[in-house]
Formats: structure tokens, sequence, C-alpha cells
């Protein structure tokens, strides 16, 4: 069966338009209305995985309850035809938020987007569904340039409870979207999407995301420890904004989408006189997939990018990520040999409206105690040098001496002390 020559009743596929890791979009003719509608259709090799076979039949469910909404796509139908799962939706037709951001010669109406955007996630948790998959590219433009958010595949709602891959440890998104407690699997509202939404204006106006790696689990562990990049001066206005929306804890960042919008109508000077032509195209990640995730002992697993599933070969790769973290950390924990004035004459001002902080000690303590767990999880109880859990475990002592989670530890596992 070729692409092209998929036999739907009552469609006629005429091209692929767009495809992700678990579906495929075409434009097509619904014949009983004889309507354009993008039609999207589940991989075949994914029907034999019942998690996702609901899953994408949930999300018609979920956009049916949604549509009501000018700044979310409208669906029009969904189903299964013997082993295709379909869903008919809007067809939108001027692109995508990722075209743009990829194209310097075109401006991106920022303020329009957020306020466009805030307003549709705003929608959605009143419903109470968390979309868990904003980014760049499941954002559309309409002709007349209405920003509108699309593919709720992942969405999840509140009150559903945990899905057999989250109560498997499976977290499920972006990885250069996702926030901390996505990637780690942690119990999530709609906070989540905010973080993620804060990428996305970070992306907007810098042309580049603000945290990158050289494969996912790097991604990931910037997202989950380093703090949101300082903007230069002509977008300093936003900066207050983006340290809210991509603080690490979701406590710091606005209680819901509705502090956000009421923050930008009321709480912020004006950002943007018009459009923003960003400084400087980045260089282009490879086309992002939503994947998932396993986060088991806060380990990640890879399979290869042409499987929607990570899980099963990256053990060297969490072995290299895990030496570096532990450098960054011993780094970082080192007392400064100036003075209080002089250690503090570079950092960056907090922000009027900011109540992020960077890397409290508990935070540093904890991240540390997840590493130093995940070396025990594989057996590196104190080798290498400089990259298993004694050390790991010594380092907490160093910075709380009393930690009695770390001093259990290194009692049980027989650690040599300096």
């Amino acid at each position: 069966m070729t692409d092209i020559n998929i036999d739907l009743p009552g469609y006629r596929i005429t091209q692929l338009i767009g495809k992700g890791g678990f579906a495929k979009v075409y434009l097509a003719i619904q014949k009983s209305l004889d309507r354009t509608v993008a039609l999207k259709i589940m991989e075949p090799r994914m029907a034999d995985e019942s998690e996702f076979c609901e899953r994408f039949l949930k999300e018609g469910k979920i956009v049916a309850q949604l549509s009501n909404h000018p700044n979310i796509v409208t669906i029009y139908d969904v189903g299964r035809h013997q082993d295709l799962y379909f869903m008919a939706m809007e067809y939108v037709a001027a692109g995508t938020l990722r075209d743009k951001i990829r194209d310097p010669s075109q401006s991106i109406d920022v303020d329009k987007i957020v306020e466009q955007i805030a307003g549709a996630l705003s929608y959605a948790h009143k419903k109470n569904f968390i979309h868990r998959d904003v980014k760049p590219a499941n954002i559309l433009f309409n002709e007349d340039g209405v920003a509108m958010l699309t593919d709720f595949g992942i969405a999840k709602s509140v009150n559903s409870g945990a899905t057999r891959l989250t109560e498997a440890g499976f977290t499920v998104g972006t990885p250069e979207y996702m926030s901390p407690e996505q990637t780690l699997a942690k119990q999530m509202d709609g906070r989540t999407d905010l973080y993620s939404f804060g990428v996305v204006i970070y992306e907007m106006l810098m042309r580049e995301k603000p945290f990158t790696g050289d494969d996912a689990f790097a991604t990931a562990l910037k997202h989950i420890n380093e703090p949101p990049p300082e903007l230069p001066v002509e977008y300093s206005a936003y900066q207050g904004l983006l340290d809210r929306l991509l603080a690490k804890e979701p406590e710091a960042r606005f209680a819901d989408a509705d502090a956000l919008i009421r923050f930008l109508k009321d709480g912020s000077p004006p950002v943007n006189e018009g459009s923003v032509h960003a400084p400087k195209l980045g260089i282009d990640d490879p086309d992002e997939e939503t994947v998932v995730i396993k986060s088991n002992q806060k380990e990640f697993y890879i399979r290869p990018r042409s499987s929607p599933v990570f899980m099963g070969a990256g053990t060297l790769l969490l072995m290299t990520l895990a030496v570096g973290v532990w450098w960054g950390f011993r780094e970082s924990s080192q007392l400064p040999s100036s003075s209080p004035k002089e250690a503090t004459s570079s950092e960056r001002p907090p922000g009027p409206s900011s109540d992020f902080e960077l890397k409290p000690v508990s935070d540093k303590v904890g991240r540390l105690l997840n590493i130093a767990e995940a070396h025990e999880g594989m057996g590196r109880l104190t080798e290498p040098p400089g990259s298993n859990a004694c050390d790991a475990y010594s380092l907490v002592l160093e910075i709380v001496p009393d930690n009695p989670t770390a001093q259990e530890a290194i009692n049980r596992i027989g650690c040599k002390q300096e």
C-alpha cells in the first residue's frame, strides 16, 4: 500500500503534507461534503500498540470538546478502518510557527501569537486537558494570520489519572520543549504547558532553542538543571516573563494560563512594537519528533530515531552525561574566593516580576542524589573515578554534611572517605 493509494472510505487523499513519529498527515477531500481536510493517519506499525491506538482515538474526543475555541484546530471526524486509525481535521493552510522561525525573511508577531495561544491553553486547561506537546510545529496559521493550536495527540485529562505508559515510568513529549517535571515523569498540571510555551516564546525571539544538547539526554538534563538564558538587551522586556515561564519548579511559574494573560495585559511593559525580526537564524536541529522516554531510576534509554519509543540501549550515554553533570555540580558548588560583592557583580539582577532562583542548595542536593542513585542502579559504586555513586554521595556531604540519605548510602556501600 503506497501513501497516495491509501483506501479510506469517504475520503480521497491527494498528497502527504506532514509526518511525525506516530502519524502522517495528508491533504484530502471529504467526499460527502466536498470539503478539503487535513487527514491524520496513525502509522500502521503502531496498530499493535494498544496504548497508542487508544491515545489516537482519545485525541479526537479531546479536540471535539475544544473545537469551539478560535485558536484550536477543529476536528470533523475520527475513527478506524481495518488497521488504519484516522482523524479528519480543519485544514489550516498558511504553515506553522516552525516554518516562520526557520525562515529569517519572515517577521513574527510575538505578542499576537502569545496572546492567542495563551488563550487556547487557558481554554484547554479549564476543560481539564493538558496539551503536553506545545511546540512551534503544533502552532498553525490560517489565511488571516490567526495562530491555532493543534495536535492534542498526547494531551491528558487532569482527572484521568496515570496512563499505562506513565505508570510504567514513561514520559511522552518532545525533549526540546519538555518541562523538568515532564522529563522526569512526575505529576503534571497546566503549568507544564506554560513551561513549553516559554521555550516557544524564546525561540520566536531568538530563532534558536534555549536548551539544546548533542542528544535527547543532554537536552533533557539542561532543561532540568540550567537557568533560562539571558536575552539580549533589545528583548530585555521579555526576561521577567521567560524567567517565570521557564522556572524549574512549577510553583515558581504562573499559577495558570489566565495568570499569564493577566500579566501580559497588566503586569508587564510593552514588549514589542509590531513584529519581531530575529537577529540571526540558529542552527536547526533535525525535525523535532514527539517521543516516548522511559524514566527509570532517573535513567534515560534510547533507540534509533526511526522508532517512536525511546528505551533499552542508552546506558553508555547516561554514563557520559552523569560524568558531565557530576563535575558540573562539583564546579558550581565550590565556594567563591572573592568577596560577596565581587562574586555577584556580574550576575543578572532579578527582573521586577520574576521570582526565579538560580539552583538553590536543596535543588542541587536533590539532583546530585538522583545522579548517585542512577550510578547505584548501574552498579557503578566506586568506579570509574569521578563518575560513581560514592563520589556523588560524597559531594552531597560536602554541601550538606549531615544529609541522612548520603550518609546511609556511604555506610551501606562502604565508600572510603578522605
